[in-house]
């Protein structure tokens, strides 16, 4: 299956004849949040994923609230709203956490790790879904601050060890790749990428 990921959109819309054209090649798109400048262009951005025509997963990011980003989703056929939930689909697991930003510990995701982890026991391929990166990585590293990403995330990956988490949020690590274990971590940034899986 083919992906198209992208994240940290931020109502800059140069950006979207290119995942328009790299979206004809993908089965799946995936936005992992901040597609707003402070919750502005939420309706014209999921009107430019409506019109890719292709199934969407979806997670908030800290410039936009849930609430809204998964009303917008609910009136829209091809789009899930993937915020403190999994779904299956073509035989991949995929889990979603969105929000957040520069916090170590996410409570919300604490309360559904035994969930989440007792869903990838049947589950031979896997993809976590954030806004905010793992920490001690090269996605969450911040030039002259240093790392910034979630404890909560790091912990659940280095213990469930999905086949991929992808990431967005710190602009510095766009298109930065890295592991923790067997586990492949993407921020594929506002330009996007296709991953095959």
């Amino acid at each position: 299956m083919k992906i198209l990921i992208f994240t940290d959109l931020h109502a800059q819309y140069e950006y979207i004849e290119e995942l328009t054209k790299k979206s004809k090649d993908a089965d799946l798109v995936i936005s992992l949040g901040d597609h707003t400048l402070f919750d502005n262009g939420t309706k014209e951005f999921f009107d430019f994923l409506e019109s890719l025509n292709k199934p969407c997963l979806v997670i908030h990011g800290n410039h936009e609230p849930s609430k809204e980003t998964r009303e917008e989703c609910e009136k829209r056929l091809n789009i899930e709203f993937m915020h403190k939930k999994y779904l299956r689909y073509q035989g991949i697991l995929f889990i979603g956490h969105g929000g957040g930003g520069f916090t170590s510990i996410y409570p919300s995701f604490e309360n559904l790790k035994k969930e989440f982890s007792d869903a990838m026991k049947t589950s031979e391929k896997t993809i976590l879904l954030t806004h905010a990166p793992p920490i001690n990585t090269k996605l969450d590293l911040v030039p002259g601050v240093g790392h910034v990403g979630s404890k909560t995330y790091r912990e659940f990956i280095e213990k469930n060890q999905p086949t991929l988490s992808i990431s967005g949020h710190i602009h510095d690590t766009f298109g930065i790749e890295d592991k923790i274990g067997k586990t492949k971590l993407i921020n594929p940034g506002p330009k996007g990428m296709i991953i095959n899986i």
